[in-house]
């Protein structure tokens, strides 16, 4: 629980989140704004229990002020960044079935769909594999092009190759 002297304490320290985030370029109108307000004082909070400011010098206490300056601003980076690239992953990310029903991609229609001619061996063949199969044989996508629709690496995407290779080589000796 907070006690009164602690949250003038905590007060005192308050306008560094302020500062905080007007380095960091976020505005009191950004809609994520008073979330990183809330964790800010969280860090805040946690970083004011390591240390009690009381007991510092005049000099300590400018250093600790820096201190608790870069720490909250070094952790809401970290936080920022990995809401970034969660965003940027949902944002790229499709189900591995939605690639069949891609209709912009033009098909030949002189070759037969490559369900047709893995008939038999198609239920056994794993879904990545399948996506893989229709995608390069059905749409002629290109590894870069696939990765990118699938929001995978290309690494992932020879992978994917090298184990439908041997799917098909124990196919061919059975």
């Amino acid at each position: 629980m907070i006690t009164t002297t602690n949250e003038q304490q905590f007060e005192t320290y308050e306008p560094i989140i302020y500062g905080v985030l007007k380095s960091l370029n976020i505005h009191y109108y950004a809609s994520h704004y008073e979330d990183l307000v809330q964790q800010a004082r969280l860090i805040l909070w946690e970083l004011l229990q390591t240390r009690d400011p009381r007991e510092l010098t005049d000099e300590e206490h400018h250093q600790f002020n820096g201190f608790l300056y870069q720490r909250i601003r070094w952790r809401l980076i970290d936080l920022l960044r990995r809401d970034n690239q969660l965003h940027h992953h949902f944002e790229h990310y499709q189900p591995l079935e939605e690639i069949q029903e891609v209709s912009c991609l033009p098909t030949n229609p002189y070759i037969s769909s490559v369900k047709e001619l893995l008939h038999v061996e198609w239920p056994t063949l794993p879904s990545h594999l399948q996506t893989y199969l229709i995608a390069t044989v059905d749409y002629q996508l290109t590894v870069s092009e696939l990765a990118r629709c699938l929001g995978v690496s290309r690494q992932t995407l020879y992978t994917w190759r090298k184990q439908l290779q041997h799917y098909l080589i124990n196919w061919q000796s059975t």
